[in-house]
C-alpha cells in the first residue's frame, strides 16, 4: 500500500475545511487544488508545490494555513522525505492543536520509521480528539503489529471495522495479523472480505495465500499468488511466494521460473535467492544452491538462514570442513539455531568426529528439550558411535511422540537388536503397526520382520535416495546375520552413494570404521 493511499482520509478533510477560506486570485485558487489533491491526480512534487506557494503568500486563516502545511507533509510523506513531513505536521498541529488528521499522518510518518511508539502516541492523541476516527484505530493497530502485539493490533482493528464496515483494510489487517498468530481459519474470512469489498487488494489476496500455505493447501496459495500476479504483473513478492508454494509441491522447475522473475523485478530480492537455493537443492544441484545462497549472503551478510542452507549444501556435497565454517557463522549469528547446530553435528558425524557430534545434538536438546529432531539426531549419532542402549532410549522418546515416523522406528530396532536386547524384535513388531506401510522404506522393515528377502528389499528401492538407503540397510541385515564381508561390501556402497546429509552415509561410515574398511 503506498503512503498516498495511507492519507486518503486527509485530502477529504482538507478539502472541507477549505470552504471556510477564500483564496485571493486565480493562481491562489490552482495552488489550492494542487495541495488538497482530493483525487489524487497529482504528482507528489505538484502538491508540494501549491502548499509551498499557499505557506509562503501566508494570506490564509490558521486554519487553513494548518491544512497546507498537512497536505505538504503527504506529498513528502509519498516521497519517502519523513523527516520534512514530520517537520510539516508538527507545524500544522501548533497553528490546528485539535487537527485529529495530522496527529494521524505524523503518526504513519512514525511508523514508517519504524518509531512505533511515538507513532501509537500520535494515534491516541487522534482517537482522543475524535472517538470516531475509525483510520486512526486502524493504523494504531499496524503500529502495535508491527511491535508483535498482535492482540493489541486485532483490538484495534475490530473498532475501526465497527466504525467502517465498508473499509477493506482493517479487514486486511486483522486478517494479517491472524495469519502471524497461526490462526489460519480466523485469517481467511477476513481476508475474503477484504477482497469481496475491493477485488483489486493485491495484498489481501497475497495474504489469503499465506494462510492457505499456513494450512499446508500449496495449490490454494498458488492460486491466490496467481492472482496478485494478474493484478499487478509487477508484485514480487507474489513471484516470491508462489515459488515458495511450488517448491513444497517439488515443482522445483515452475519455482525456479517464478523466482528468476522476482529476481528480474527486484535483483536484490535475498528472500528470493535463498528460495532458489532451495529449488536447485530439491533439484540436487547443489552446486547452482551454493551459487545462489552465496548471493544471499553477499546481499546481506547477516542473512544467518543463507550460511545455514549453503552449509546443508556443503553437507551433502561432503564437503564437511566448508559445511562447519559455514554453520559456525551461522551459530554465531544465532546461537540458539537448533537446525545449524544439528546440521553442524552431522557434519562431524561425515568427518567421524562423533564426540564432537553428540556435544552439538546435547547443546540442541539444551536449548529446546522439547525438539523431537534433537532426540531422533542424537539417537542417530548415539547409534555412529556404538552406544546402542543410549541410542534407543532418545529413539523411544521419539517414537512415543510420533509413532508414525518410520526411520526412528528402524533405528531404534537396530539399536536395541546390536545391544543384544530380546525385545528387539517384538517392539519392531509392534512399533510397525503404526507406521505407513505402503511406502518406502517399510519394505526393510518387512525384511527385518522375516517376512521379504534381501534381494526382495533391495528390489523394492525405485530412486536413487532409495537405493542408497537399501544398500546401508541390508548391510544392517546382513551384519545381523554374521555376514560381514557382505556387510562391508553393502556399506561402502551406500557411504558411497548415499548423499552426506543422509543418516545412512554417517551410519555406513560408522560402520566401516567398526568393521576395519
Amino acid at each position: 500500500m503506498s503512503i498516498r493511499k495511507n492519507f486518503v482520509a486527509v485530502a477529504g478533510v482538507a478539502a472541507t475545511l477549505l470552504l471556510a477560506g477564500q483564496s485571493a486570485d486565480a493562481a491562489m485558487s490552482r495552488n489550492w487544488v494542487w495541495c488538497s489533491d482530493d483525487d489524487h491526480a497529482n504528482l507528489p512534487d505538484r502538491q508540494i508545490e501549491g502548499c509551498t506557494a499557499i505557506i509562503n503568500a501566508a494570506r490564509e486563516t490558521r486554519k487553513n494555513m494548518a491544512i497546507a502545511f498537512n497536505n505538504r507533509g503527504n506529498g513528502y510523506a509519498d516521497k519517502k522525505q519523513y523527516e520534512l513531513a514530520l517537520a510539516d505536521y508538527s507545524h500544522a498541529l501548533r497553528l490546528s492543536p485539535d487537527y485529529s488528521v495530522a496527529y494521524r499522518n505524523r503518526g504513519l510518518s512514525y511508523n514508517a520509521l519504524k518509531e512505533y511508539d511515538r507513532a501509537i502516541s500520535d494515534y491516541n492523541e487522534a482517537i482522543r480528539l475524535n472517538p470516531k476516527y475509525g483510520a486512526a484505530y486502524n493504523s494504531r493497530g499496524s503500529s502495535y503489529y508491527s511491535k508483535k502485539n498482535y492482540d493489541q493490533a486485532i483490538a484495534d482493528y475490530n473498532e475501526a471495522i465497527r466504525l467502517d464496515p465498508t473499509s477493506s483494510f482493517p479487514y486486511r489487517n486483522r486478517g494479517l495479523a491472524y495469519v502471524d498468530k497461526g490462526e489460519y481459519d480466523r485469517a481467511i474470512p477476513d481476508l475474503d472480505k477484504a477482497i469481496k469489498l475491493d477485488p483489486k487488494f493485491v495484498a489481501a489476496y497475497n495474504d489469503r495465500g499465506r494462510a492457505y500455505y499456513g494450512k499446508g493447501d500449496y495449490d490454494h496459495a498458488i492460486a491466490d499468488y496467481g492472482e496478485t500476479i494478474k493484478i499487478d504483473p509487477k508484485y514480487t513478492y507474489g513471484y516470491r511466494n508462489r515459488g515458495q508454494a511450488l517448491i513444497n509441491k517439488k515443482e522445483y522447475d515452475r519455482a525456479i521460473a517464478d523466482l528468476d522473475q522476482a529476481i528480474l523485478l527486484d535483483p536484490k530480492y535475498v528472500d528470493a535467492f535463498n528460495d532458489r537455493g532451495r529449488a536447485y537443492f530439491g533439484k540436487r544441484d547443489y552446486d547452482h544452491a551454493i551459487v545462489e545462497w552465496t548471493e544471499a549472503v553477499r546481499l546481506d551478510p547477516n542473512f544467518t538462514i543463507g550460511y545455514r542452507n549453503r552449509g546443508l549444501a556443503l553437507l551433502d556435497k561432503k564437503l564437511y570442513d566448508q559445511a562447519i565454517a559455514d554453520l559456525n557463522i551461522a551459530l554465531k549469528q544465532d546461537p540458539k539455531f537448533i537446525s545449524a547446530l544439528n546440521d553442524r553435528a552431522s557434519a562431524y558425524e561425515g568427518k567421524g568426529e562423533y564426540d564432537r557430534a553428540i556435544a552439538d545434538r546435547d547443546a540442541a536438546i539444551k536449548l529446546d528439550p522439547n525438539s523431537t529432531s534433537s532426540y531422533r539426531s542424537r539417537g542417530y549419532a548415539n547409534s555412529y558411535l556404538g552406544h546402542y542402549e543410549a541410542a534407543a532410549a532418545d529413539l523411544a522418546r521419539v517414537i512415543q511422540k510420533d509413532p508414525t515416523e518410520v526411520y526412528p522406528v528402524l533405528w531404534h530396532y537396530l539399536a536395541l537388536a546390536r545391544s543384544g536386547n530380546g525385545t528387539a524384535l517384538t517392539e519392531l513388531q509392534v512399533d510397525a503397526t503404526k507406521v505407513k506401510q505402503d511406502d518406502w522404506p517399510y519394505p526393510v522393515i518387512d525384511m527385518f520382520l522375516g517376512k521379504r528377502d534381501l534381494d526382495a528389499m533391495i528390489a523394492a528401492a525405485k530412486n536413487d535416495d532409495q537405493k542408497c538407503e537399501a544398500q546401508f540397510y541390508g548391510g544392517e541385515w546382513n551384519l545381523l546375520h554374521k555376514d560381514n564381508s557382505r556387510a562391508a561390501t553393502m556399506f561402502k556402497a551406500a557411504a558411497d552413494t548415499c548423499p552426506g546429509g543422509f543418516i545412512e552415509h554417517s551410519g555406513a561410515s560408522a560402520e566401516l570404521k567398526r568393521l576395519g574398511q
